[in-house]
């Protein structure tokens, strides 16, 4: 119970169910889940401790942490140096059959345009390759950046243009896989990262 707590109301930090700066307080908790104070006070710590809440002011509650450019540009930097890393870890692991299933589905809603759906096979990209590197602390802090990167999307709302050129990238980058080229595929990678840190950014400020 006190896990599913943890993961419902982490999940709508991330969706920006809970904007940034809004406070959450034990109380409204404790009402919408039907439990006493105990567990939500620890569950509130642990979102604090991982970077999701944050201080109040010595005020009642804790406040949804904020998402600033200089924490943008940590994240990607991270992204940066480790993702092409990671993916050199999981090459030789990664399953070929797999990796011809996403490029055609990722093909089939590239051409039909479904957004969604593509954000879907982005994810399933993504955890391929992580947990293909069999490295469990690796997938524990790849897990936590890409969870801050999906808030950072829900709250800059990426477009059509930048979904499809993400495609395109993640095409690319499975075909490399395919053709046994690690090198190529970790250029097209970090060329990736360093475009979507230009989208989010722009969106940012805008």
């Amino acid at each position: 119970m006190k896990n599913n707590i943890y993961e419902t109301l982490k999940e709508d930090i991330i969706t920006c169910q809970y904007q940034p700066k809004q406070i959450l307080e034990e109380k409204f908790l404790t009402e919408k889940y039907n439990v006493s104070r105990t567990p939500i006070r620890e569950i509130m710590n642990t979102l604090k401790q991982e970077g999701w809440l944050e201080s109040n002011d010595n005020k009642k509650g804790l406040r949804v942490s904020q998402i600033n450019l200089k924490g943008i540009k940590d994240l990607f930097q991270l992204r940066y140096e480790l993702e092409p890393l990671i993916l050199k870890l999981s090459f030789d692991n990664l399953d070929r059959k797999e990796f011809l299933k996403l490029k055609n589905n990722t093909i089939k809603y590239r051409d039909l345009k479904k957004l969604s759906k593509l954000v879907e096979q982005d994810t399933i990209l993504h955890n391929h390759i992580l947990n293909a590197s069999r490295n469990e602390i690796a997938i524990k802090f790849l897990n936590n950046i890409m969870d801050q990167i999906r808030r950072i999307r829900y709250l800059t709302h990426e477009n059509e243009e930048e979904t499809l050129h993400s495609a395109n990238d993640h095409l690319q980058i499975i075909e490399c896989v395919l053709n046994d080229d690690l090198e190529k595929a970790q250029e097209i990678l970090k060329s990736h990262i360093d475009r979507n840190q230009v989208y989010t950014i722009r969106n940012m400020i805008l």
